[in-house]
């Protein structure tokens, strides 16, 4: 219900309430019982991203980041928090952080290949592999334009 209700508020444009009912929606999965986590939790990625995206799409990096660093530190599986974790890189990006962005993307190549439920894929659908190859690329990137620019002004990448 709170996902829904979060939806329908950020469609009416009301980001403050719809933010609302996603922190309320957090608080309930993560003192929920275990036979209701497993429900739950994909309900919190969905609206969490979702949210996120949104606030992304609109210039908002600060609420965006925030929800994205929440998502990632969630319940959520490795690959899912990796997904998670590249598009708090992206935000980081466009806020001027390039040294924490070149962290957060480091984080994703460094991690373990397997994961818990044996899946190569994450929650956006990313083979693990392709994200470790754009997370690597933004390395470059950035690095490359540090070295030509002090304070590059990086093109932003969708979420």
């Amino acid at each position: 219900a709170r996902y829904f209700l979060a939806h329908s508020l950020k469609q009416q444009k009301k980001r403050d309430a719809a933010l609302e009912q996603f922190q309320l929606l957090l608080e309930a999965v993560e003192l929920a019982p275990p036979d209701r986590l497993t429900r739950w939790m994909p309900w919190k990625l969905r609206v969490g991203n979702e949210l996120a995206n949104q606030f992304y799409l609109e210039g908002d990096y600060l609420s965006s980041v925030s929800l994205y660093r929440a998502l990632a530190k969630s319940n959520a599986e490795g690959q899912t928090r990796q997904a998670f974790q590249y598009q708090v890189g992206l935000c980081e990006e466009r806020l001027g952080q390039v040294e924490e962005a070149i962290k957060t993307y480091q984080q994703i190549v460094d991690a373990p290949t397997t994961s818990s439920g044996g899946s190569n894929t994450n929650a956006n659908a990313v083979p693990v592999q392709i994200l470790r190859n754009m997370a690597t690329l933004r390395i470059s990137v950035l690095k490359t334009a540090s070295r030509r620019d002090p304070a590059p002004r990086l093109p932003g990448a969708q979420p």
